[in-house]
């Protein structure tokens, strides 16, 4: 799969999972409340599909634009959940908000188990260890 229609069809498929899961997860994220069950679905089927992703761009003798892909996607989810976790115990969230959005919505699903600190912990950490495994197999 180090073609470059394997490597397109993996794009593809980030792209179409993360805009699946932001049109599952963006109205109950904006609103705040508990998360569903569609919202958990959602975000559960992220969450696999970036630890196949995150395995995956490792092997084989790497990929490197799937690594630099994967180091992104870690970096943006690592700052916002960085943002989010920041303005919690703070009265600053309209200022934060614009930054912590992205780990809000993917992540929303979540809620179903968890507060919104614990969930942009959880975020933070599985976005930190998507970074040093991009960085670590690079």
């Amino acid at each position: 799969m180090n073609t470059a229609a394997g490597v397109c069809l993996w794009l593809c498929g980030a792209a179409a999972v993360t805009g699946l899961t932001v049109l599952c997860n963006a109205g109950g994220a904006w609103m705040g409340g508990p998360a569903g069950h569609g919202s958990a679905l959602a975000t559960g089927g992220y969450l696999i599909f970036w630890a196949v992703f995150t395995f995956l761009s490792g092997t084989e003798g790497g990929r490197p634009l799937l690594q630099r892909i994967l180091l992104i996607a870690g970096v943006v989810h690592l700052v916002s959940a960085a943002a989010g976790l920041l303005m919690r115990p703070r009265d600053v969230s309209i200022l934060a908000l614009p930054l912590a959005l992205p780990a809000a919505v993917v992540f929303y699903g979540l809620r179903a188990w968890m507060g919104w600190t614990e969930l942009y912990g959880t975020a933070a950490l599985l976005s930190l260890l998507w970074v040093c495994w991009g960085r670590a197999r690079r």
